[in-house]
């Protein structure tokens, strides 16, 4: 995991030059960042087992299924050329998906 999470961050802080031809010389980068984004998506997306659900809880699990099995098929057929978008996929979602401390609903008095 240590490989991937270098992998992406080399990417986010540095752009496509930092990780040229890393991907051909580590073939199973692709199958860590699959596992990264496992963890990851499984985490936020997934319907919390301490509430009462309702339809965004599975509407959430589902975009995060669907965007999994994608990253999967795309990783199974072309584990070299995948690990670069899953990675680029990895940072959009984690800047899109997931709030910044700063964004969260202060508490009401």
């Amino acid at each position: 995991m240590e490989r991937a999470f270098d992998y992406v961050l080399a990417l986010q802080m540095r752009g496509g030059d930092a990780i040229a031809g890393r991907a051909d010389a580590d073939p199973e980068l692709a199958f860590l960042l699959l596992r990264l984004t496992e963890d990851i998506v499984f985490f936020i997306t997934a319907v919390p087992d301490d509430s009462a659900p309702f339809a965004d809880f599975f509407a959430l699990d589902e975009v995060g299924c669907v965007s999994l099995s994608a990253v999967r098929d795309w990783a199974w057929d072309s584990p070299t050329t995948a690990a670069p978008g899953i990675a680029r996929s990895i940072i959009r979602f984690t800047v899109n998906v997931i709030p910044s401390p700063t964004m969260q609903t202060p508490p009401t008095p």
